[in-house]
């Protein structure tokens, strides 16, 4: 098999009670998951325990693979303001029963 020319990830990873999203990127993603696994990135991954793979994306650069990583998290910041969340955490609204 020949090489895809992807080298480059963008990663998110969240906790077990899914109330925590980290979003990060890697050259090594097998690598990555297993510093955050074994708990070896001290920071926010290792505080909240964040350890399970929810979602990646291949790039051919690692400049694209930053620049994805950039958007996604303006996004997680869009999403904080509009629901009163801080960044890296959502929890869903309650719906309104009347």
């Amino acid at each position: 098999m020949g090489s895809t020319g992807l080298k480059s990830y963008v990663y998110i990873l969240s906790n077990k009670g899914k109330n925590v999203v980290y979003v990060g990127s890697t050259d090594d993603l097998k690598k990555r998951i297993y510093f955050h696994k074994k708990r070896l990135i001290s920071g926010f991954t290792k505080k909240y325990n964040v350890d399970r793979l929810v979602s990646f994306e291949a790039f051919e650069t690692s400049g694209e693979a930053v620049g994805r990583e950039k958007q996604i998290k303006g996004y997680r910041r869009e999403m904080g303001k509009m629901t009163g969340c801080h960044a890296g955490q959502f929890v869903s609204k309650p719906q309104n029963t009347n």
